[in-house]
C-alpha cells in the first residue's frame, strides 16, 4: 500500500494515482490466479477421490481415470462434476 505525505502537490498526484491503479490491478490479478489454482487443486482432489472409489470396484488407477474421462466426454460435463457424482453414489456401494 502507499500513502501521500502532506503537503500534497498537484504535480505528484497524477503519478501516485497511476501507481495505485497499477498496484490494485496487480493485486486483482494475483487474487484471480490464487482463486483459479485453488479451484484446480480442489477439482484434482475430488477426481482423485472418485478414482479411488472406482479402484475399489476392481479397476486399475489408469482405467478409473479413463472411465472418468470417457464419462465426462459422453455426458459433456466437466470431470469434476462426473467425479462428484461418482463420490455421491460410490459411498453408498462401498459402505
Amino acid at each position: 500500500m502507499g500513502y501521500l505525505v502532506k503537503p500534497i502537490h498537484e504535480s505528484k498526484l497524477g503519478p501516485m494515482i497511476e501507481i495505485a491503479m497499477a498496484r490494485f490491478e496487480a493485486m486483482r490479478m494475483a487474487a484471480q490466479e490464487a482463486y483459479k489454482l485453488r479451484n484446480q487443486l480442489e477439482a484434482r482432489e475430488i477426481i482423485d477421490a472418485a478414482k479411488q472409489i472406482l479402484v475399489a470396484t476392481g479397476l486399475t488407477e489408469s482405467e478409473a481415470y479413463q472411465r472418468l474421462q470417457m464419462t465426462a466426454r459422453e455426458k459433456r460435463r466437466p470431470m469434476r462434476q462426473v467425479a462428484e457424482a461418482v463420490i455421491a453414489v460410490g459411498h453408498k456401494f462401498i459402505s
